[in-house]
C-alpha cells in the first residue's frame, strides 16, 4: 500500500525546520551542479517549491537526501535548458534570457509561500508548534509523549489544532488580515510607543513582511 503523502501543515512545518537547519547546505548542493550562481538560485527555489507540494515525508532524515536529489535534477535540467535554448544577440553572444522575468517572479512567488508557512508556524501556540516540529522531525504519537511528558490526548489536541490554526493564519497572513491587524502597533512603533508584546509580535512580523516595513516607512516619514 503506497504510502500517503503528508498535509499540507505538515509539509510545511517540516519544510521550514529543513530551511532553517539545512538550507545552506542543500544551496551548496545546487551551486555544485548549476551552470551559474543564478541556475543555483533557480534550482533551489524550484526544490523548495516541490518540497512544499511533493514532499513525500515528513522525516528529516529521509526529507534531507531527498531535497538533494531534487535540486541536483533541477540544477542539470536548467543546465540542458541553458544549453539548448541560450538565445544570442546580433554579434552571437549570449543574451538574457527571455523568460527570466518569469523566473524570477516564480522565485519571489516560492519565497512569499515560505515567508507564509514560516509566520504562520511563529503564530502557534508554543505546545502546538513543538509538537508539529517534532512530528517534522519524524517522531512518532508516542515518542512524542515520551519527550514531552505528555498525554496521548494532548499530543493528538496539539497536532490536530496545530494544524487547524497553521492553515487558518496562513490563509490570514495571505489574505492581508496579519497586516490589518497589526496596524494600530504599527501606528504606534512609528510614533515612538514601545508596549513589549505588542511591539514584539510587530517585529517578527516585520522581518517577514515588505508591506508593513514600507508603510512604517511612510508612517515615520509622515511623523
Amino acid at each position: 500500500m503506497p504510502q500517503e503523502r503528508p498535509s499540507r501543515a505538515d509539509t510545511a512545518a517540516a519544510a521550514v525546520l529543513l530551511i532553517e537547519r539545512h538550507g545552506t547546505q542543500i544551496l551548496g548542493t545546487a551551486r555544485r551542479y548549476a551552470q551559474t550562481r543564478d541556475d543555483a538560485e533557480d534550482a533551489y527555489q524550484r526544490a523548495l517549491e516541490i518540497l512544499l507540494t511533493k514532499a513525500p515525508t515528513t522525516d528529516q532524515n529521509e526529507l534531507v537526501p531527498w531535497l538533494k536529489t531534487v535540486v541536483k535534477h533541477e540544477a542539470w535540467a536548467l543546465r540542458r535548458q541553458r544549453e539548448r535554448h541560450t538565445p544570442t544577440s546580433d554579434d552571437g553572444a549570449p543574451a538574457e534570457p527571455a523568460t527570466a522575468e518569469a523566473a524570477t517572479h516564480d522565485r519571489i512567488e516560492r519565497q512569499e509561500r515560505l515567508r507564509i508557512g514560516a509566520e504562520a508556524l511563529g503564530r502557534l501556540k508554543p505546545q502546538e508548534r513543538r509538537a508539529l516540529q517534532l512530528q517534522a522531525e519524524g517522531y512518532s504519537y508516542k515518542e512524542i509523549q515520551q519527550l514531552t511528558g505528555w498525554t496521548y490526548t494532548k499530543v493528538n489536541r496539539c497536532l490536530t489544532e496545530g494544524k487547524t490554526a497553521f492553515l487558518e493564519r496562513a490563509a490570514g497572513i495571505e489574505a492581508g488580515e496579519e497586516c490589518d491587524r497589526l496596524e494600530a502597533e504599527l501606528a504606534g512603533l512609528a510614533g515612538g510607543e514601545d508596549r513589549a508584546t505588542a511591539v514584539a509580535d510587530l517585529r517578527r512580523h516585520l522581518r517577514r513582511c515588505l508591506r508593513c516595513r514600507a508603510r512604517l516607512r511612510e508612517l515615520r516619514a509622515a511623523a
